[in-house]
């Protein structure tokens, strides 16, 4: 007898008298939750004693091998803490934090070396540990610094010093509007904080007309040292014929108290004042978070550094002492497709595509068995007369917070940020 097939209509009646249960959701490592675990050096009883260490097994390494997870917002019982790491031996970790008495199990502990993130990278492919000295060594220093500082306008207060009569230059601008036909125009935050007209002036040819007048000029620089204000940006009329006023007035600034000093006239020395006044300006703004950092990274490398160099956002090589921040706003992204491209030469490709997601910027460029080169770079409100390779970037990565404004969802620039940095480093 033939077999009676079950209509398709009683399937329903089936599935609710017999249990049917989906089959659980796969879990990947970020989803699994911590093993219980508690920081207690193993043959020990009883709570962890404040500024003590934690000994990990005999085979782990730099670090111990800690679990991580991705923590997000919507997570915000989750307890982190926070320890520094003094040093690292014999597979024993110091902290000099004082922790809790007891952990309890699944709590996140964020160890923090007090190194910079590349000097923590250079221990981890080393194997170098915690206060003791590199091998001998050659360091080349890509960077996203400077880059994320300008799209979060997190740079130095700067007094931008222009000729008298300029004031509003860079409020002016071209003249350029983000939408077009948008019945209320709002203006980006500028980059400089205080703007000080300076009484001289060159004609056409460079000429000198009115030289500077130094008593004034002494006197505001005065007030803004008394404010707390050490950097700043000089840009004077036609200063790319005759440098000679900026290279006074920077005599000036640096007899007043200003530390750091970003001249038009060296960085930029090119006709179109708007573009060379706004690289002064964003070079300024950079200079005192660059020179920090490199100097940090070339202290923590030791003497043990044969060489150091950093990488330029035209994908050449520099030392510190000529290594301006205005050429270092695609230094790391110049990094990343000279690396691309020197992977895609051994797979023998020809064109190529590259694509550099971050914690605050996504970059992107092309390759096509030569690297393409652009000679002003425009990020965010700003525009940098400086040689760089051909890289388009947005304001938005991995790390970026998302937010309501006005009811439309945004996205950056403003980013979470992280210490020490890019997970590849462990």
């Amino acid at each position: 007898m033939a077999h009676r097939r079950r209509p398709r209509r009683h399937l329903h009646r089936l599935l609710r008298h017999r249990s049917v249960r989906p089959p659980p959701p796969r879990q990947t490592p970020l989803q699994r939750p911590p093993p219980q675990r508690s920081f207690r050096p193993p043959g020990r009883s009883g709570p962890c004693r404040p500024f003590g260490s934690f000994r990990p097994s005999p085979t782990s390494g730099l670090l111990p091998k800690l679990d991580r997870r991705t923590l997000s917002a919507d997570q915000p019982a989750t307890p982190v803490w926070s320890a520094s790491v003094l040093g690292s031996g014999h597979g024993e970790l110091r902290f000099a934090t004082h922790l809790p008495a007891r952990l309890p199990p699944g709590t996140f502990l964020e160890l923090h070396t007090g190194e910079p993130a590349p000097v923590t990278g250079a221990r981890l492919l080393t194997g170098t540990r915690l206060g003791q000295p590199f091998p001998p060594h050659r360091f080349r220093l890509a960077t996203t610094l400077a880059t994320n500082a300008l799209l979060e306008n997190q740079g130095a207060a700067v007094a931008f010093f222009i000729t008298k009569g300029f004031r509003d230059l860079l409020t002016i601008g071209d003249q350029r509007r983000a939408d077009l036909f948008a019945l209320h125009h709002q203006r980006d935050r500028p980059l400089h904080r205080h703007t000080v007209e300076v009484i001289e002036r060159l004609d056409a040819t460079g000429a000198v007309l009115l030289p500077p007048d130094a008593a004034a000029l002494s006197s505001q620089a005065a007030i803004l040292v008394s404010q707390g204000v050490r950097t700043a940006a000089v840009a004077l009329a036609h200063s790319d014929l005759n440098p000679a006023h900026e290279q006074a007035v920077r005599d000036i600034l640096l007899t007043a108290g200003f530390t750091t000093i970003s001249l038009s006239s060296e960085l930029a020395p090119q006709i179109k004042m708007l573009p060379r006044a706004q690289t002064a300006v964003v070079d300024a703004a950079l200079a005192p978070v660059m020179s920090g950092f490199v100097d940090r990274v070339r202290t923590a490398l030791g003497d043990s550094c044969q060489e150091f160099h950093c990488l330029t956002s035209a994908g050449g090589l520099a030392e510190p002492a000529a290594f301006h921040a205005k050429d270092s706003l695609l230094s790391g992204p110049a990094g990343g497709i000279t690396g691309c491209a020197a992977a895609a030469r051994r797979a023998g490709l020809g064109k190529i595509l590259t694509i550099d997601m971050g914690g605050t910027s996504t970059d992107t460029a092309r390759w096509e068995g030569a690297f393409h080169y652009q000679f002003e770079q425009r990020l965010g409100q700003a525009t940098i007369l400086a040689p760089s390779l051909r890289i388009e970037t947005v304001a938005a990565g991995g790390g970026s917070i998302c937010g309501v404004a006005a009811g439309a969802l945004t996205v950056g620039p403003r980013s979470a940020g992280a210490d020490p940095g890019p997970a590849c480093y462990g």
